[in-house]
């Protein structure tokens, strides 16, 4: 009988004795870090000052989001939110090949660094799938990220003793620095699995691996991939 009647599968009832509200709305907050796979044609177009041919970015996404879990049932939930989300991402390309009085070929390479905040909404819907406490979900994400900042930077390949005539002398100097010319939307489809943990009466934790993978196929626009780890914590309404 207790088994049946643990909220959410968890053993929350302190006594037999009392009648006890088995909860079904959480609040949620949580962190997301992961990798980030980014095209984003604005910050190549406006970010730039020498020509170079870029190609895509890489780098880190780190988000935080706010928003709220229901259980419409013992095994299934839907869950919502907002979230602000920063990432940073480098673009390389081929950059300056030159003899060197030494005999020696000098060679470095162009950087194009960029970071975007961004500001957006998230609905998914969870489902038990793996134990009592394993479970998959599947959702949407629209988020509107603000104008890009970029960073170009020429940086030195080879030779490893070679450093550019700056004060002090460096294997990098900056070229040019950007705010790109507007903002970008971007839907996302995004796919979790984890495991919930309780931590307390009322409290559990949600540790999960997510991929997201844009909408939007148009090579024209902002487009973001994301595999990553998000640790939520959900709390119980009094």
């Amino acid at each position: 009988m207790a088994a049946t009647l643990g909220a959410q599968g968890f053993d929350w009832i302190p006594t037999y004795l009392r009648p006890f509200r088995i909860p079904q709305l959480f609040g949620v907050v949580g962190v997301e870090v992961g990798y980030a796979h980014v095209e984003d044609p604005r910050a190549i177009t406006d970010g730039t000052l020498v020509c170079a041919r870029y190609g895509s970015g890489s780098g880190a996404a780190v988000a935080l989001r706010l928003g709220a879990e229901w259980w419409v049932q013992p095994d299934a939930s839907v869950v919502g939110g907002l979230c602000v989300r920063w990432v940073q991402s480098s673009s390389h390309a081929a950059g300056t090949t030159a003899p060197l009085v030494t005999g020696e070929m000098l060679r470095t390479e162009y950087v194009l660094s960029t970071s975007r905040l961004g500001i957006g909404v998230q609905a998914a819907a969870k489902t038990r799938l793996v134990g009592r406490y394993g479970w998959a979900s599947v959702g949407l994400e629209a988020t509107v990220y603000s104008p890009g900042r970029s960073t170009q930077m020429e940086r030195v390949l080879e030779p490893s003793w070679y450093f550019f005539a700056t004060t002090p002398p460096s294997k990098q100097v900056q070229i040019a620095s950007s705010v790109s010319s507007g903002s970008d939307a971007l839907v996302l489809l995004k796919a979790s699995v984890g495991y919930d943990l309780s931590l307390a009466v009322g409290w559990y934790c949600s540790p999960s691996v997510e991929v997201a993978v844009p909408v939007t196929l148009n090579a024209g626009n902002y487009r973001l991939w994301r595999i990553g780890i998000a640790l939520p914590v959900a709390f119980s309404f009094p």
